[in-house]
């Protein structure tokens, strides 16, 4: 409401012919303006618990898929990045999201997988995975079976599309 309103005064000031108002009604937008700027606030952010607290590499990690699954009784998400993967940092924001992480935090487990040696990987990702580069988010159901058609590559990762896998397919306490 703030933006608009002093969108409107600075327009309206333009119209002005006396100087004295045409400061006045400027100091005003201004104030409107960043008032405006405070309250606009970026989307929450929840801290993502990973599994195990610690990023594992892709070999650390497939034999145990199914002890983690009948062990947690959750859905598996296996996060694939790299550490020179500058789109990663962008698909961590997105994961992060309250309304995203939330999700995450209470249905699924979240495992991420360091694949900076992607060349070492690639066949089998894309073989296995249905990955072939990173960032990537592969789905596991409860019953430890990878859902192909759900693993999300890059990172314009449709947030509706992401939220939709989530709740479809997360074991909740409470279904949301």
């Amino acid at each position: 409401m703030l933006g608009p309103l002093s969108l409107f005064i600075t327009i309206y000031t333009i119209f002005e012919t006396d100087k004295k108002k045409k400061y006045i009604f400027y100091s005003i937008s201004l104030i409107f303006f960043v008032f405006f700027l405070v309250k606009a606030k970026t989307p929450s952010r929840v801290e993502i618990q990973i599994y195990s607290n610690k990023v594992l590499f892709l070999e650390e990690i497939e034999n145990q898929i199914p002890v983690i699954i009948n062990k947690e009784k959750k859905p598996i998400i296996l996060y694939f990045y790299a550490t020179w993967c500058h789109s990663c940092e962008h698909i961590e924001e997105k994961l992060s999201r309250k309304e995203v992480g939330e999700l995450i935090q209470k249905g699924w487990i979240f495992i991420k997988v360091d694949v900076s040696d992607f060349e070492k990987y690639e066949e089998h990702l894309l073989k296995y995975y249905g990955v072939y580069g990173v960032p990537a988010l592969a789905f596991f159901d409860k019953e430890g079976n990878i859902v192909k058609p759900f693993t999300m590559v890059g990172e314009e990762i449709p947030l509706r599309t992401l939220i939709s896998i989530l709740r479809q397919f997360g074991v909740f306490e409470n279904p949301i």
